[in-house]
């Protein structure tokens, strides 16, 4: 223990404390045991996320990136300005959080639905970024208001949607137009992000479907109701089954039910899925720093079941375990 580093890696302790918040809290409690031990171990925090909220506000801190705003709709079409944060490097790269215009926020403050809701705003904010010269674009998919199979943000992007008349859905609204897509064309969101980057961080490996997918695992929190948990399962399978008989296996990749199937979504327009604590904590520098520490704290403002399927807290845990930490 002597003279070794002391870490301190929260994640945001949600409606009460910011990420950097919390860990300055912990911070001061170990410093002021450490001084009533007369002990010197350097304590470093390190604010962190794992893809849900707080993802662009973390990396931003590390790297020293610069917040901006562009115009773009919430999940309910109403006109908003989001944030989003550049960084710097040699690549142009923008990293955003979904959550800034499609999250559970502006869903409770306008009453919940996901059988409208809608993921277009995120795809708006991604057009723009690309337009605006960037060339990777990070994007959190944590904390979303949506479930609706990130359909509206491939229409921002581009994408063109049909029934089993060949009949164009325009003006794709939420969850509820899942069950009457039968063919699905993305070349066009190829062409408008050719040479862009597009990294996808989630937070938990939740897949499209099923009793554990989207729909099943978050659906009620974003104001589902029974039958219409049903509906809506109904129509991400049959929008599954509609990718996997044209684009192969996109619906069944680990992400790929984040964000109410966003992950699928941007996954299906190119975007590579990552597990979001991994890529903030390879970011930050964390694996090197371990290999002289001799303590690391973390936490989150809930601890349950989701934890453990590699949240920010399971994923520290890992990483100090793997090295004797």
């Amino acid at each position: 223990m002597k003279n070794k580093k002391i870490l301190v890696i929260p994640d945001s302790f949600k409606g009460a404390l910011s990420a950097a918040e919390a860990g300055e809290a912990i911070a001061q409690g170990i410093r002021h045991a450490l001084a009533e031990r007369e002990m010197t171990n350097e304590v470093l925090v390190f604010p962190a996320a794992d893809g849900g909220e707080g993802t662009a506000e973390a990396l931003a801190a590390a790297l020293h990136g610069t917040f901006r705003t562009l115009p773009t709709v919430d999940l309910f079409g109403h006109p908003m300005e989001a944030l989003y944060a550049e960084l710097p490097g040699e690549i142009p790269t923008a990293v955003l959080d979904m959550a800034s215009c499609c999250g559970i926020g502006f869903a409770k403050q306008y009453g919940p639905d996901p059988m409208k809701a809608s993921t277009f705003g995120v795809g708006q904010m991604i057009c723009l970024l690309a337009d605006m010269g960037y060339r990777r674009i990070l994007v959190g998919l944590g904390g979303s208001g949506t479930n609706d199979g990130g359909i509206g943000a491939l229409a921002a992007l581009g994408a063109y949607f049909r029934d089993e008349n060949s009949r164009m859905l325009i003006g794709v609204h939420g969850g509820q137009v899942l069950e009457q897509i039968a063919s699905v064309d993305v070349s066009g969101v190829h062409k408008r992000l050719s040479g862009v980057e597009l990294v996808l961080l989630y937070d938990v490996a939740v897949p499209l479907t099923g009793e554990s997918g989207a729909t099943r695992m978050f659906g009620r929190q974003k104001g589902a109701a029974p039958e219409q948990l049903d509906r809506l399962e109904a129509g991400m399978c049959r929008y599954a089954e509609v990718l996997r008989q044209d684009y192969g296996a996109v619906p069944d990749v680990d992400g790929a039910g984040a964000a109410g199937g966003l992950g699928c979504g941007l996954h299906l327009a190119g975007g590579r899925l990552c597990h979001g604590a991994s890529y903030v904590l390879d970011t930050l520098g964390i694996p090197a720093l371990l290999q002289d520490t001799a303590i690391v704290f973390t936490g989150e403002g809930k601890t349950d079941v989701q934890t453990a399927r590699g949240k920010l807290p399971h994923t520290v845990a890992k990483y100090a375990g793997d090295a004797s930490v």
